[in-house]
């Protein structure tokens, strides 16, 4: 167990969301061709919401940063369906 955690199942979820975020971000940008997207600076906007305490420019941002995801991922799906088929 790595230092500085002693709750396994708090250390677990964590483990979890950086992993899904590490393929996600690797799918957008390779799979997805999203190459201008500013992520870093998606990532600014919204932990300066967080730290704001602005609860709803936060939703905002970041249901705006996973549709994103989605939106790209999703065009990928269609376009190799349509080829495919």
């Amino acid at each position: 167990m790595p230092e500085g955690c002693g709750n396994d199942r708090l250390l677990a979820v964590a483990l979890s969301l950086r992993d899904a975020a590490t393929l996600y971000r690797r799918w957008s940008v390779a799979v997805g061709h999203d190459y201008d997207r500013d992520v870093a600076g998606e990532h600014r906007a919204l932990t300066d919401a967080v730290v704001a305490r602005d609860a709803a420019m936060a939703s905002r941002l970041l249901a705006e940063h996973i549709d994103r995801t989605s939106a790209s991922l999703r065009a990928v799906v269609q376009n190799v369906s349509e080829h495919a088929g």
